[in-house]
C-alpha cells in the first residue's frame, strides 16, 4: 500500500510540474490579435487559440488548446485553458490536462442553457469510434465544468428535442445506446440497447427504444 501511495504521489507531482512548465512557457492566458483562429508551433508544441465571441454570443472569452505529445504520457498529452480576456491575459480561467488523439474541438449545447459547450476529441478505437471530453460552459464565472464519464460514450450525438445523447457504435455487431446528463456533472446510462443492422427492423427497434427513453 505504501508503494502504491508513493507511485501515485510521484504521478501527481509529475503532472503538477508539467502543468507549471506549460503555464510558464506558453502563457495560455495571453491573447494575440492576429485572428480568431490561430495555430502556432514552438518547441514541438502546437497551440490553437479560439476567440469565442461568435461561438458564445458574448465577447471576451478565449479557448486555448495546447498539444505537447513529447512532454506527457499517453493519458495526458494536451492542455485546455478557458477564460475571459483582460488587460493582463485571462482572469478566472479554467485549466485541464487531458488526452486528445487529433486535437479536434467542437461546440454544441448539451445542457440546454442556450450556450454552446465544448467537446474535445479524446480517442479513436480500431473501428474509428470516437470519444470526446465534454466541458459545460459557465460564462457567468468564466469557467468550465468537465462532465464525468462522457469520455466513455462512443460517437456521441445530441438529440436536443429529447435532451438525449445517442451513441452509434461500429463493431462486429453495430449497436445504439442512450445517455443523458445527470446533475450537469455526470452521465446517466439508459438500460436500453438497440442492435443496428441498417434495415427496416432495426429502424423499428430504434423508434421503440426512443419511446422507452421518453417514458423514463
Amino acid at each position: 500500500m505504501q508503494l502504491l501511495d508513493n507511485v501515485l504521489t510521484m504521478k501527481n507531482l509529475s503532472k503538477t510540474l508539467i502543468f507549471s512548465l506549460v503555464v510558464l512557457l506558453f502563457a495560455c492566458g495571453q491573447v494575440s490579435d492576429k485572428g480568431n483562429f490561430q495555430q502556432q508551433k514552438s518547441l514541438k508544441v502546437d497551440t490553437l487559440m479560439i476567440d469565442g465571441d461568435s461561438i458564445f454570443n458574448e465577447t471576451g472569452f478565449i479557448i486555448t488548446f495546447i498539444s505537447f505529445d513529447s512532454l506527457l504520457d499517453e493519458e495526458h498529452n494536451s492542455f485546455l485553458c478557458f477564460g475571459k480576456r483582460s488587460k493582463d491575459g485571462l482572469e478566472k480561467n479554467y485549466r485541464d490536462t487531458l488526452y486528445s488523439k487529433i486535437g479536434k474541438i467542437e461546440f454544441a449545447d448539451y445542457n440546454n442553457d442556450k450556450i454552446k459547450d465544448i467537446l474535445v476529441q479524446n480517442i479513436s478505437d480500431a473501428r474509428s469510434n470516437w470519444t470526446y471530453n465534454l466541458y459545460l460552459t459557465d460564462l457567468k464565472n468564466s469557467t468550465l465544468k468537465k462532465v464525468k464519464g462522457f469520455e466513455e460514450i462512443k460517437n456521441p450525438t445530441l438529440d436536443q428535442d429529447l435532451g438525449i445523447i445517442e451513441s452509434r457504435v461500429n463493431s462486429g455487431t453495430n449497436y445504439i445506446k442512450f445517455y443523458r446528463l445527470l446533475n450537469n456533472d455526470s452521465i446517466y446510462t439508459y438500460d436500453i440497447l438497440v442492435y443496428d443492422s441498417m434495415d427496416d427492423a432495426s429502424e423499428k427497434r430504434y423508434k421503440q427504444a426512443l419511446e422507452k427513453v421518453k417514458r423514463k
